[in-house]
């Protein structure tokens, strides 16, 4: 990318949200999020799994994401809220791309 180029042309956590979720409900898969205490930081994990199994004998897809900061709270448990390129984004986003291969 050169100076001049816009940083906001990649995709929206929306976008990606939204092409998350489809792909769940296209392949009758779910997801859960938790965390994991690394150092005195919560790092998030994003688990998806078969809906049918459950997420103990079903387990399809999993990434984890860092964070910075040893709270976490409800908005952390959920794909919407997320910003732009942020750790959370790229998990999704590289769930996304498993998923559709």
């Amino acid at each position: 990318m050169n100076k001049f180029e816009s940083r906001t042309a990649q995709e929206p956590t929306a976008v990606t949200a939204a092409r998350f979720l489809a792909l769940l409900k296209r392949r009758g898969l779910e997801y859960g999020i938790a965390y994991e205490w690394v150092g005195r930081c919560r790092h998030g994990i994003i688990e998806v799994f078969d809906a049918a199994l459950g997420p103990f004998d079903g387990a399809v897809a999993c990434e984890r994401f860092s964070r910075s900061t040893h709270l976490w709270t409800e908005a952390d448990g959920r794909i919407g809220t997320m910003r732009t390129d942020s750790p959370k984004h790229l998990a999704v986003k590289a769930l996304v791309a498993t998923l559709e291969d």
